[in-house]
C-alpha cells in the first residue's frame, strides 16, 4: 500500500474509535452498533499495511498517537460502563457476575429492609 493510503487508513481507524467513544459516553447503543462495522472495516484495512516510507513516518506516527488516545478513551468509557452496570446490579440486589451458564444468578436481597440504629 502507498503512504497516503496508510495515513488515511489509520485516520479512518481513529475516526471509528472516536465514534465508539462518543457513543459509549452518551450511552447511545444505536450509535455504538452503527459504529461497529466501520471500526471492523478500518481495523481490517490497517492490518493489511506493509510498509511506510521514511517521508510519511512522522505524519503517520502522529496519527497513531491520536489513535492510541482514542483507544484509551474507549477503554475508559468501557470501564465506566462496567462500573455503572455493577453498581446498578448491586443496588437492585442482583449479582454483578455471571455463573457458568452465562446468566446472572437470582437476586440476593429481595425484600430485605435495613433498620436504623440509634
Amino acid at each position: 500500500m502507498q503512504d497516503v493510503p496508510a495515513l488515511e487508513l489509520v485516520s479512518r481507524l481513529r475516526a471509528a474509535l472516536d465514534s465508539v467513544a462518543v457513543a459509549m459516553a452518551a450511552a447511545d447503543t444505536q450509535a455504538l452498533l452503527e459504529a461497529e462495522p466501520h471500526l471492523a472495516s478500518a481495523l481490517a484495512a490497517v492490518t493489511r499495511l506493509k510498509t511506510v516510507s521514511p517521508a510519511a513516518r512522522d505524519a503517520l506516527r502522529d496519527e497513531i498517537v491520536r489513535t492510541q488516545q482514542a483507544v484509551d478513551r474507549c477503554r475508559q468509557m468501557g470501564a465506566a460502563a462496567i462500573d455503572v452496570a455493577r453498581v446498578t446490579l448491586d443496588a437492585e440486589g442482583w449479582p454483578s457476575d455471571y455463573g457458568r451458564g452465562g446468566h446472572a444468578g437470582a437476586p440476593a436481597l429481595r425484600g430485605v429492609q435495613v433498620r436504623e440504629r440509634r
